[in-house]
């Protein structure tokens, strides 16, 4: 618990951009070994993207790049924890929190896929999926 604190509270104020990319991996490392901390981490690595997204840590561009692409596949690798399709309402509103980060850093197809791998519906989707589209041709960059 001390720990898991301790590395939320520096990822909220990385002091470098390496520290950044072990402190995501080590977060995602404690919640696939205690599901019952996603709540709390899927909060902290979302906001995370919300930062990064608005250049608040001051990290040059190609540290920024590593910095997202970390992100966002450590946040696919949350959501495809069994434990995020449980009846947990917690953990309802978590996925749907991973759902619009991952979105905002551009793994739309990869959720969509992972969605259709499951059989289930991408959270959020539903009558905005033609909007969605709309935005950007259908086509993804790869």
């Amino acid at each position: 618990e001390e720990t898991l604190a301790m590395m939320l509270d520096m990822v909220s104020q990385p002091p470098s951009a390496t520290l950044l990319l072990v402190l995501i991996t080590g977060c995602v490392a404690l919640c696939k070994q205690r599901t019952q901390l996603l709540p709390r981490v899927v909060a902290a690595l979302c906001d995370l993207q919300r930062r990064l997204r608005a250049r608040t840590l001051g990290l040059p561009p190609h540290q920024l790049a590593n910095a997202q692409q970390s992100l966002r596949s450590s946040l696919l690798s949350l959501l495809k924890l069994p434990a995020m399709r449980s009846a947990d309402s917690s953990l309802a509103a978590s996925e749907m929190e991973l759902a619009s980060a991952l979105r905002a850093l551009g793994a739309t197809e990869q959720l969509k896929q992972f969605y259709k791998q499951i059989g289930a519906e991408l959270p959020g989707e539903g009558p905005q999926e033609g909007l969605d589209a709309g935005v950007d041709g259908g086509k993804g960059d790869g």
